[in-house]
């Protein structure tokens, strides 16, 4: 299971344009992926709107109205086995030890819900009574640009199908805990920071517990 199941947020950015200004968005809005009953199975998507160029910040800094704004998007990608880091066989790096070996792409499927989530940002201007329009879009179609790296030491109750148990500790090396991203068994559609932090901070408080009881 070690280094299996590596996975990524797809990312984009784009600026939008509106028929008749709004006030100016500080701090940025976050819109949260559609509801999972109309969602294909582990593949959602976020949007992030907020001040789009140097004016736009200023307007928004000072509660001026904008007929334009900026979005960037998170989207999932469903995690494979197929797709993992491992030491490299071959390659070393200056320190001569071995370099990461890393295998993940996104699939059509993945991208066709990036394309989806702006198609649904425009229909959700429409319904709030605007007319958008995208601007020129730069799709991100490698792994990389969010760096936001998951899996590859997924969490599980059993050793069959987990690297580390439920509060971060490795199954096979009870004495490590793993507590960034790479326990996440599927991603998040939205930045894992914040998650990642809470993990940490219940991993060592059940470490505290564990040591004040032996």
């Amino acid at each position: 299971m070690l280094g299996k199941y590596l996975h990524d947020h797809p990312r984009e950015w784009w600026a939008v344009d509106i028929d008749r200004p709004i006030t100016s968005l500080s701090p940025p809005a976050y819109l949260t992926r559609r509801p999972h009953a109309t969602s294909d199975p582990l593949l959602a998507c976020s949007w992030t709107l907020g001040a789009f160029d140097t004016i736009g910040k200023i307007k928004s800094r000072f509660g001026q109205k904008s007929s334009s704004f900026g979005v960037q998007v998170f989207g999932t990608m469903i995690p494979d086995e197929k797709y993992y880091v491992r030491p490299s066989i071959n390659q070393k790096d200056e320190f001569g030890y071995p370099t990461l070996d890393v295998h993940i792409e996104f699939e059509p499927k993945v991208l066709a819900n990036v394309v989806g989530a702006r198609e649904h940002l425009l229909q959700l201007m429409d319904d709030a009574g605007h007319r958008a329009k995208i601007r020129d879009i730069v799709p991100q179609l490698f792994p990389g640009t969010a760096k936001h790296y998951g899996g590859a030491a997924r969490m599980h109750l059993s050793p069959k199908y987990g690297v580390t148990d439920g509060y971060n500790r490795l199954h096979d090396v009870p004495n490590v805990l793993v507590v960034d991203a790479s326990c996440f068994t599927t991603g998040a559609e939205k930045n894992p920071t914040l998650t990642v932090m809470a993990l940490a901070a219940r991993s060592a408080d059940q470490l505290a517990r564990n040591l004040k009881a032996m």
